[in-house]
């Protein structure tokens, strides 16, 4: 008699995993809701845009002429702006700087032309240096009211130096 060998060399047999087939079904379900609501979204964009055609379209004379009105300040604002001769100014500023003997070095400048008002924000050495800058600055022409708006001793560097604010009115030479 003679028995039947069977070799198994695998006793266990996992069970059939069906998780990946159950994340790719639930990815894909996922991914047409996306493409459906980028379509809805893109339809209601679309009738947006021509409800806006059709307002601009019936929109009375008078607003467009308000609006247009609008654009025409905007307009005469950077026209101002352009018409300052800003580097004429800003070279002055420097000059004056270089020329004085205490150290004065300009940080910012903040000019607005619609009030033909300059702010200056600078460091110097001393007091001295600043007070300096600002008789240089008050002897030229195209700035004037020059004012020392404030300033502050820097007390954490060795040097000590000083943070000051001016502030200038100046004409424009037509």
């Amino acid at each position: 008699m003679s028995s039947k060998l069977v070799l198994d060399f695998n006793p266990l047999r996992k069970p059939k995993n069906y998780s990946g087939w159950v994340l790719a079904i639930v990815s894909l379900v996922l991914l047409l809701l996306v493409i459906a609501d980028f379509l809805h979204t893109e339809n209601v964009i679309a009738q947006i845009n021509s409800a806006q055609s059709q307002v601009a379209a019936n929109t009375p004379q008078k607003t467009r002429s308000r609006q247009q009105r609008k654009l025409g300040k905007i307009w005469e604002i950077v026209e101002q702006e352009t018409q300052v001769p800003w580097e004429a100014l800003f070279g002055h500023l420097e000059a004056v700087g270089m020329l004085n003997d205490e150290n004065v070095a300009l940080l910012e400048l903040r000019p607005d032309s619609s009030r033909q008002d300059l702010t200056i924000l600078g460091e110097a050495r001393s007091i001295t240096g600043v007070l300096t800058y600002l008789r240089e600055l008050q002897a030229e022409s195209d700035l004037y009211d020059i004012r020392l708006v404030g300033h502050e001793v820097i007390i954490g560097q060795r040097e000590r130096p000083i943070l000051f604010e001016l502030q200038a009115d100046w004409r424009v030479k037509s």
